[in-house]
């Protein structure tokens, strides 16, 4: 099902992707994911943030109207939306300086709400704390695209807080990281916040996907520095 979509996808775009999902039957919990996959094709593989974004957003509308018509697995149905929320904030984030995507004005600030609901359905559906820490991260980041740095600040005080709790050590450090990253982004001249903010890559660099999340740490600055 999914590779026939894909196929459709490629040759006649994200329009006839969604009227056919439309008239696909499949079991109510199994109709959210196809969408979120779907969407993270249109992303990743084809470079194209529109197409994401328009079968995400109708992902989630699904995701809402399926979790209040069947109550039961409404739990589950809402997890699968906030998957959908949580890509579409990434998708939307100029901090990762993906090469051909093109993120406009519109887009992100639609990507700071999806962060916020991410957030708000991590808390209200009782997520793991490392979950938890993730969606205060993404929060955080689209603060620092909007400018917000006190508020992106005590987001990552809390995304911090709660992969200690979950005792993921990179996920802390990289929260750490943004908030000495962003402390640096409000006052560019401050030799202190420069230093901090190396002696967490390099703490970072000896854990487990440290490299990555330094290079986040990296390409976050030369991309927010410059505006």
């Amino acid at each position: 099902m999914k590779d026939q979509l894909i196929q459709t996808f490629d040759s006649e775009g994200a329009q006839a992707v969604l009227k056919e999902l439309a008239r696909t039957y499949l079991p109510h919990t199994e109709k959210v994911p196809l969408y979120e996959a779907l969407s993270r094709y249109a992303y990743w593989q084809a470079k194209d943030l529109d197409a994401a974004i328009l079968i995400g957003q109708a992902g989630i509308k699904l995701g809402e109207q399926l979790a209040e018509k069947f109550p039961g697995e409404a739990e589950v149905i809402m997890s699968q939306e906030k998957a959908i929320h949580y890509n579409l904030a990434s998708f939307t984030w100029p901090g990762w300086d993906e090469k051909g995507i093109a993120i406009s004005e519109e887009q992100r600030l639609l990507g700071l709400t999806w962060a916020r609901i991410n957030l708000d359905l991590a808390i209200s559906l009782h997520k793991p704390s490392l979950p938890l820490s993730r969606a205060y991260w993404m929060l955080g980041a689209h603060h620092i695209a909007a400018g917000e740095y006190t508020a992106a600040k005590a987001r990552f005080a809390l995304g911090e807080q709660t992969a200690r709790e979950a005792g993921s050590r990179p996920d802390e450090l990289l929260c750490r990281g943004f908030s000495d990253l962003t402390a640096l982004l409000a006052d560019p001249h401050n030799p202190a916040a420069r230093e901090k903010l190396a002696e967490t890559q390099t703490a970072l660099l000896k854990e487990k996907d440290g490299e990555f999340f330094a290079k986040q740490l990296e390409d976050a600055f030369r991309v927010f520095s410059t505006q």
